[in-house]
């Protein structure tokens, strides 16, 4: 595949995959989802990463059609997709019912902006990976670099919700105390 193919074909995924994020996201989503994803693996913040995974599946097997012998790749993207998108929904909302946030703060904006920026970066990653593996790089080095971008997106979620909460909690105290 020449580089222009190439190029197209990663903007090609990255198109399919904002669609994606609208339609799941946005569309499919109810409030049996979205208020149930603070609530660790309850089926209600399964079901909606679980879409994600599930479209995220249907596109890389769309991508990988023409070489059957990939296709163990797009179910563990999926699976990939699946874990990251709900530990960041989670984290989201945790925090969010942590602040008392309302859409009327600008804190909920804030945060709302950071789990989306969180789901695109994920995109990007699992795109990235679609295209080491799918230009002949060693399996080694695709498994070395994938397993180090996911702990670190991993790591960060976790860092940053530690975080928030030692600062809330430290806010909290401090409510208290002055009044």
């Amino acid at each position: 595949m020449n580089s222009l193919n190439q190029v197209n074909l990663v903007l090609l995924l990255f198109s399919l995959f904002t669609i994606k994020h609208f339609i799941v996201d946005y569309w499919l989503q109810n409030e049996y989802q979205w208020s149930n994803k603070g609530k660790y693996f309850h089926p209600g913040g399964v079901l909606h990463s679980a879409l994600h995974g599930f479209v995220t599946f249907i596109i890389f097997s769309f991508v990988y059609f023409e070489n059957n012998k990939f296709i163990y790749f797009a179910i563990v993207f999926s699976v990939v997709e699946f874990f990251i998108h709900y530990h960041i929904d989670w984290i989201k909302s945790n925090i969010s019912e942590t602040l008392r946030y309302k859409q009327e703060h600008k804190g909920f904006w804030i945060l709302l902006g950071i789990d989306q920026t969180l789901h695109f970066l994920t995109y990007v990653l699992l795109i990235y990976l679609y295209s080491i593996i799918s230009y002949n790089v060693l399996l080694n080095s695709i498994i070395i670099i994938g397993l180090f971008t996911i702990s670190s997106l991993f790591l960060c979620c976790c860092i940053m919700a530690s975080l928030i909460h030692f600062y809330t909690n430290f806010l909290i105290k401090q409510l208290d105390y002055d009044s």
